[in-house]
Order: C-alpha cells, then structure tokens, then sequence
C-alpha cells in the first residue's frame, strides 16, 4: 500500500519480495538468527548448518538482519538466469549499478554456470573508493524441483567488508562495477567502451 509503489508490477514485485522475507524470517527468527550470528559470525555456511535452511536463505537472511555496534555492514545481490539483478543491498565502498549490466568478473556470475557449488572469493572493485570484499556466491533453484519441469535458476552473492589486508591470504581479485564506468583496461570481460578511457 505504499505510495512509491504506483504500478501493478511494482506492487506484485514488492509482495514477491515480502512474501520470500515472511518465509526466510519463520525459518530464522529474528532473536535466534542475531544470537547465532554473534556467536558463528556472519558464515553463511554456519548459519545454513545450525538452521537447517538453504545457503540462499541463510545468505538473504544475514543481509536483512538489522546491524548492531561494532558489526559491520552487509550487501547481497541477486540475479536470475538471464543475469539481470533481481535484489539489490548496496553496503558502503561496494558500488552496484544503478541501470544496465553489472560487472560479468563478479563472482555472482560465476556461480550461474556451477549451480550448487558455493563460491568464496575476494573481491576489490576498481577505481577510487573501492573497497575489499569477501564474497560468498551461489546458484539454487528458484522454482519448485521436479521431474516434471525444469527448473529456473536464481544466483546469490553475500558481500562483506575485509577490514585489514592482514587477513587476507590471497590477492583480491580486481572487478567492476559495470562495463561503461569501469577504468579497468584489456578486461576480457568488457562488453562496451568505458566513458572513463578512450575505448577497449
């Protein structure tokens, strides 16, 4: 019933969204899922494990849970098969687009083409401001699974601050945010000039 929802898809896509957050919340309740998150931190295979719930599900849930003092900020995105960002959870140093492709280096897309198998990378973004990231990406089933029909696919990735360098036993893998405001040069990724250089 909010005002900023005017039109009909606007509003099936925000009950989609609160229906999946209703579900996600009866199966981690706020107060348990905060206690298990103090306690195993933000792993989102720990959490999957001490619920009984789905990586996904774990993962939406950590991006959801109100952030408390001295924790650090959490973002998630979410695109179905065709690539296209169907959740947004934007978190400080951490740039998402605002209209168009996203960056195909991230590791969201990765996990299109190995559904099932969780993936754990870090990130940094490129450019001025961006910041280090430990990523956790993975494809589920976004439809009901049966032999009848096949299912659509949805990918997920959790994205979390990497507060020292110290911690880090590997070099960040550098990305973008999306092709046509990213500086990276020679990307094999590219898909369009960057309004930033003079072409690919």
């Amino acid at each position: 019933a909010a005002e900023v929802l005017q039109s009909a898809a606007g509003r099936s896509l925000a009950r989609a969204y609160l229906d999946r957050y209703v579900d996600d919340a009866r199966k981690m309740p706020l107060e348990q899922a905060l206690k298990a998150r103090a306690e195993l931190g933000p792993d989102p295979s720990a959490l999957a494990l001490r619920f009984g719930v789905s990586l996904p599900l774990a993962m939406r849930r950590l991006a959801e849970l109100p952030a408390r003092d001295g924790e650090a900020p959490v973002g998630m995105v979410s695109c179905d098969a065709s690539g296209t960002l169907v959740l947004r959870k934007a978190l400080p140093g951490f740039a998402l687009p605002r209209f168009g492709a996203a960056c195909p280096l991230w590791p969201l897309f990765q996990a299109l083409s190995r559904p099932m198998v969780p993936i754990r990378q870090v990130v940094q973004q490129a450019g001025r401001g961006g910041g280090v990231f430990r990523t956790y990406a993975i494809t589920g089933a976004a439809t009901e699974v049966s032999f009848e029909e096949e299912p659509l696919f949805e990918a997920h990735m959790l994205i979390l601050p990497v507060e020292t360098q110290a911690r880090l036993h590997d070099r960040p893998k550098e990305v973008g945010v999306s092709c046509r405001i990213c500086p990276r040069e020679a990307c094999a990724g590219r898909r369009e000039p960057s309004i930033l250089t003079d072409g690919f």
